[in-house]
């Protein structure tokens, strides 16, 4: 009889134990998870609202394609500048041509065969300005009523189409400038490249440079 009573206080004082430990670790449990409690949806929509901080404007206007059906090409990598100048007077009658690039080293040819340059890979040339000086490097204008027409010419190596997309003429009786800082000419591998220099109304002859940027 005294066993029984024994084993039922050592039974009764166990489960004591066990319940005590759990309401210790049902405790720490609790804690645990108000520290670390995960966010469950449904999420507020506020959550999820962008805003816009900034606007980008685009300043050129893709306006050409010498090859059709091609890919415009990605610019971005690099921009090369490339200076030019028809060494002495232009034809004030008819319509010179001048390479891409060469300084004070070339002269402008009435044949533009003479001047073709090969582009080796796709770019876009833009930004193109152009200067009228005389042969001693005086700024000079064409004259009241007169012009120059500069364009870079590309002649596509696939279809052999020409595009003139980058142009400015400097007119007038005092402007000795112009530029084309709007426009984008795409130039695909193996294409080739040129200036022309078109008077108009018998300008001045003087001697133009030119200058433009090539998105490699």
């Amino acid at each position: 009889m005294n066993d029984d009573r024994n084993n039922n206080r050592r039974i009764a004082k166990y489960v004591g134990v066990l319940l005590v430990a759990y309401l210790v670790l049902a405790t720490s449990l609790l804690t645990m998870s108000s520290k670390h409690t995960p966010i469950l949806g449904p999420f507020p929509a506020a959550a999820f609202t962008a805003t816009a901080t900034s606007t980008a404007t685009a300043t050129g206007t893709p306006t050409a394609l010498p090859t059709p059906g091609a890919i415009p090409h990605v610019s971005g990598e690099h921009r090369e500048t490339v200076y030019a100048s028809s060494n002495t007077a232009v034809s004030n009658s008819v319509a010179s041509f001048m390479p891409i690039s060469g300084v004070i080293t070339f002269v402008a040819a009435s044949v533009e065969g003479e001047v073709w340059e090969i582009q080796p890979i796709a770019g876009d040339a833009v930004n193109l300005f152009a200067d009228s000086m005389t042969t001693g490097g005086a700024l000079t204008a064409p004259g009241a009523a007169t012009s120059y027409a500069i364009a870079l010419n590309d002649i596509s190596a696939l279809t052999g189409l020409s595009s003139t997309v980058l142009t400015c003429t400097i007119s007038g009786a005092t402007a000795t400038s112009c530029s084309d800082q709007t426009h984008i000419q795409y130039i695909g591998p193996g294409d080739i490249l040129f200036y022309s220099v078109t008077p108009t109304g018998s300008p001045t002859a003087t001697v133009i440079a030119v200058s433009m940027e090539i998105d490699l």
